[in-house]
């Protein structure tokens, strides 16, 4: 028997519940809806009027619906039972007619608050307080007086004393006694204290957001107001007070360019004064901001006073904890004692005149190892590797009464363009940097103690797929050599005087790079200077032990540290050293050298007329594009425009801030090598690579400890932070003086550790297979998770599936108007996510059956679909799109392979005699 869809209707309809009681849960439903969104706007989300009736409308029209069709089933369906009648007959008392009236004042009632944006709470009307006599709000003018006395009336009158004191005619607060009221203050209660205070003029600022801002100053630590106004904060420091400042610091230094360590001197020293006298602390170095050093620094670079000024980036304020770290400077002290090693009486190199450092460390070093004599790793065989990024741009320019078209080369430091403030000095100069499109070029450069720099080594990075396809060039990776890039002297030659360019696609490890340069460039660098001090290179005796420094950063470590490369260097005796964390500014050699520092200011200050190419090279970097083309490599017009430019003036670059003769200054300032001999390593260089003055009683503990603290270093490569903390040194400490551990076990983070140590190698391995089981434990457990949430997503299709059935059944509509029901009630989550996600399933069971269908519903709707960062699972979009349609085919395909459509889905979650019917 074939029944008709439209007696399943009525049945479903009665089988539901009771009509009274689904109108009742209707309502409910409103006015729980009505609850929350009222709660919300007042408390979290404050959304706008328009947005508030767009709410209203969506949920009503759901509602109201459902109420509508109550009435007509009530009011037409004979009173005996609810299910009785014919199935016609049903239908048509049942039929919906968007024209006819309905019940909605109900709903219209509930609704009016939701459209109104600020609705008055009930219940909670508050009892007036007497007023209360205080002379200092007596003695105020009247308009002044009643803003003051109705802000007043809102308050506890306990609180109030704490703002304005009793017997007080006339006061204004200072910074500190404002900070210390406010914070005697109820955190609730702070707003309206700071819109009295502004109101009464105990302060002088006459916005909230000025007084909060001095709060969340002082709560982070960062710089205290010392003097304000009714702006707030003024400047640091006045414009012609800065211009002698910078002109007094520039006759100090003649010819140097100043940096941001300068410019935040000369605010430290002005904003102390003010300190002093306004009750505070004298200020230290690092609690200016970023940003305030920023702006001043550019501000500098527009007086046209003769002031030459360095742009460099500020220091961020992990960096300079690390560089005030006594303890990285004892660890970093600790491995330069390690150059020495014992040896024979005519190995020995004379010292007597060594620093005092250099003789106090051969003396300990002695001491230490029970010997008589000690020799000092050679020059030529003591390395520092870095890197140096420039932001190359190239440009045609047309000179006056010329036809011929001159190149024009710009070089810029490839740093994120900053956009300094528009308030006060700045603005009046508005210097804005305007970048142009161009190359990212990286040069890689590795110095020696004896005044050698290898050969010269490039990357162009972020070249396209296109240029370099992956089919030809599946590591992304193209070296080119080009012959004649290379100084004219002072360089380490290979046979062809060659230097280099590498072409690197987007995308590619960065190990592989660091890697190649080792094979191509570092590791030939070391054979040639071995050679050349007589050394075999295959075996290789302990007096040519050579030693590499390198800056630690992540895929530099990651090629090192490499099985393969940890075997050839612990095999050719070549010890990899790598400085401490955020201090390569204090203790790489690269940093410290005048050939960085020149690179930085030609790049920031536009001096490029020294860049001039040789004409032979400008012939073979023409050769080596064109072998590169040959080669596959379809580099873009501008791509290989940038990169000429560059490799034809990369020599000229390098040769104007190299010198051999003042090139080891770099090892010298950070004590690898001493200053008088440019030998021996010195041990109180090194212990004061620190920004600020050592204590005498830090230099004691230090020496104290020297020799157990040197029997760690041999033993492990690194000291630890348990034998730090064990002999009593000093804790690292922020810009506010609070103590902070390291306590990260990554070696990139560590303090100036040997990478090549034996006890380093077998640490990594552990580290390395506790990070492997962790990787599996999460993968399994993420298939698990990734199992419940295919059960998860079956089990919203299913229920959204019943829900729409749900809807067409009551309403007497077909599926898709039912869909577009849904849709429409699918807004309400976008607008209120929080009602979904305030409820529970102990909420839901209290509902009727189509209610809890419908919540139910929206929660895992809004789970997967709109807002899986607040959900469950935290799922992204790409994930959770490709977790719906696994549940889809296997809702499809596991369940019901024969189902291809929505309706056939529904039907198969409706199993049943009726099933057949459905399909009208």
């Amino acid at each position: 028997m074939v029944y008709n869809i439209k007696d399943k209707v009525r049945n479903d309809v009665a089988a539901i519940t009771d009509l009274d009681g689904l109108e009742k849960d209707l309502k409910s439903l409103g006015e729980y809806i009505n609850s929350v969104s009222e709660e919300t706007r007042q408390e979290k989300f404050k959304p706008t009027k328009v947005g508030i009736q767009r709410i209203g409308e969506h949920v009503k029209g759901v509602i109201d619906l459902g109420l509508k069709r109550v009435t007509a089933i009530k009011s037409n369906l004979p009173n005996s039972s609810p299910s009785s009648g014919s199935g016609y007959a049903a239908s048509r008392v049942i039929s919906f007619e968007k024209k006819s009236s309905s019940p909605r004042k109900f709903l219209d009632k509930v609704f009016a608050q939701t459209a109104t944006a600020k609705p008055a709470k009930q219940n909670c009307k508050k009892e007036s307080r007497p007023k209360r006599k205080n002379t200092f709000i007596s003695a105020l003018s009247p308009k002044r007086r009643k803003e003051v006395e109705e802000l007043c009336s809102q308050m506890d009158p306990e609180v109030v004393d704490t703002i304005i004191p009793a017997g007080v005619e006339k006061i204004q607060f200072s910074p500190p006694t404002f900070i210390r009221k406010i914070s005697s203050i109820p955190q609730k209660l702070r707003a309206k204290s700071r819109n009295i205070m502004i109101a009464a003029g105990l302060v002088p600022v006459d916005d909230p957001r000025s007084l909060r801002k001095v709060e969340q100053h002082v709560r982070e630590g960062k710089l205290p107001q010392p003097q304000w106004n009714s702006r707030g904060r003024p400047a640091f420091i006045d414009l012609d007070d800065f211009r002698e400042a910078l002109l007094a610091k520039q006759r100090e230094n003649v010819g140097v360019a100043l940096d941001d360590t300068d410019i935040e001197s000369i605010l430290l020293e002005h904003a102390n004064k003010a300190m002093v006298k306004a009750g505070y602390k004298p200020l230290y170095d690092g609690v200016f901001s970023e940003k305030t050093n920023a702006n001043y620094l550019r501000l500098a670079g527009v007086f046209d006073d003769g002031i030459v000024v360095n742009k460099t980036k500020t220091k961020n304020a992990t960096r300079r904890k690390k560089e005030n770290s006594g303890r990285s400077a004892a660890a970093f002290a600790l491995s330069i004692a390690s150059h020495l090693s014992p040896c024979k009486k005519d190995e020995e190199p004379k010292y007597v005149n060594a620093t005092q450092g250099s003789r106090l460390l051969i003396e300990l070093m002695k001491n230490h190892w029970k010997c008589e004599y000690l020799r000092p790793v050679k020059r030529g065989l003591l390395f520092g590797t870095d890197d140096k990024a420039v932001f190359v741009t190239a440009d045609g320019e047309t000179k006056k009464n010329s036809k011929k078209e001159l190149p024009k080369v710009l070089f810029q430091i490839p740093e994120k363009v900053i956009d300094f403030s528009t308030h006060g000095y700045v603005s009046k100069y508005d210097p804005k940097p305007k970048f142009q499109a161009g190359q990212v070029m990286r040069m890689t450069f590795t110095m020696t103690a004896d005044g050698t720099l290898a050969p010269l080594f490039a990357q162009a990075l972020r070249l396209s797929e296109e240029e370099l396809p992956k089919d030809k060039f599946e590591n992304g990776l193209y070296l080119m050599p080009i012959k004649g890039m290379a100084l004219s002297s002072g360089d380490a030659r290979n046979d062809d005087n060659e230097g280099y360019i590498l072409l690197c696609r987007e995308g590619i490890l960065e190990k592989d790079i660091h890697a190649l340069y080792d094979e191509k460039v570092f590791k030939p660098l070391v054979n040639l200077k071995r050679l050349k001090l007589g050394c075999a290179v295959d075996d290789v005796p302990d007096s040519h032990r050579a030693i590499r420094w390198t800056d630690g950063g992540i895929p530099q470590l990651q090629a090192i540290t490499a099985e393969e490369a940890m075997d050839y260097y612990r095999r050719y005796k070549i010890d990899q050293n790598k400085h401490g964390s955020g201090r390569t500014g204090l203790e790489a050699t690269c940093d410290l050298d005048s050939l960085f520092r020149t690179i930085s200011t030609d790049t920031r200050s536009g001096n490029y007329s020294d860049y001039i190419p040789a004409d032979n090279l400008v012939e073979n970097v023409k050769k080596a594009l064109a072998e590169a083309k040959t080669a596959g490599v379809s580099l873009k017009s501008d791509s290989k425009k940038y990169i000429k430019f560059f490799a034809e003036r990369f020599p000229s670059m390098v040769a104007k801030g190299w010198n051999a003769q003042t090139f080891p200054k770099g090892f010298k300032h950070n004590g690898l090598i001493d200053a008088n001999m440019s030998l021996w390593p010195d041990v109180e260089k090194a212990f004061h690579t620190v920004k600020r003055v050592v204590p005498q009683e830090e230099w004691d503990l230090f020496l104290e400890h020297f020799f157990e603290l040197m029997t760690e270093f041999e033993d492990k490569g690194m000291i630890t932070e348990e034998t730090f903390d064990r002999l009593g040194f000093a804790k690292d400490t922020n810009v506010v003086g609070e103590e902070e551990e390291l306590t990260t076990q990554a070696d990139h983070m560590q303090r100036t550790m040997m990478l090549t140590h034996k006890f380093q190698l077998e640490r990594r391995k552990k580290r390395t297979e506790e990070l492997e089981l962790q990787a599996r434990e999460r993968a399994e457990s993420n298939k698990a998770s990734e199992r419940s949430l295919v059960q998860d997503a079956i089990l919203c299709i299913q229920t959204m599936a019943k829900l729409k059935w749900d809807i067409a059944i009551l309403n007497n509509v077909t599926v898709e108007e039912a869909n577009k029901l849904l849709q429409d009630f699918k807004m309400h989550a976008y607008y209120k996510p929080a009602l979904f996600q305030s409820l529970n399933r102990e909420d839901i069971e209290k509902e009727s059956k189509l209610t809890k269908k419908l919540l139910l519903a929206y929660i895992f709707i809004s789970e997967f679909e709109m807002y899986p960062e607040n959900g469950r699972h935290g799922l992204s979009s790409f994930n959770r799109a490709a977790l719906v349609t696994k549940a889809w085919d296997h809702v499809r395909l596991g369940q019901a392979p024969k189902l291809t459509t929505f309706t056939d889905i529904a039907m198969e979650l409706y199993p049943g005699e009726n099933n057949a019917a459905l399909q009208v």
